[in-house]
């Protein structure tokens, strides 16, 4: 599984258009906040309950769906068992989480 990031945009809407800390330092100043503070936060991602599910939510999802059905299914498969792979490491309980 590729584990380089997205390429973020500078401006504009999209997930990544607030990845910038001085982008976003920058607009804060500009609506009048002071002593701005920003901190990384480090989440893990619940993305379904199985493989099967979280392939689902990819193909559901517009900024994924693009890729995952441009896939054969030996890419599919291939996909699926890196993401049970990195499954493996998480207790059954909490689903399909990734740091």
């Amino acid at each position: 599984m590729r584990r380089d990031r997205p390429h973020r945009r500078a401006a504009g809407p999209g997930p990544f258009s607030l990845a910038d800390p001085e982008r976003i330092r920058a607009l804060l100043t500009e609506a009048g906040c002071t002593d701005i503070k920003i901190e990384p936060l480090h989440e893990r991602l619940r993305l379904g309950a199985d493989v099967p599910d979280v392939l689902t939510c990819f193909r559901d999802h517009p900024a994924a769906s693009s890729s995952i059905t441009a896939m054969d299914d030996a890419t599919l498969g291939k996909v699926g068992g890196e993401l049970a792979e990195a499954k493996s490491e998480i207790p059954p309980a909490l689903g399909m989480i990734y740091p």
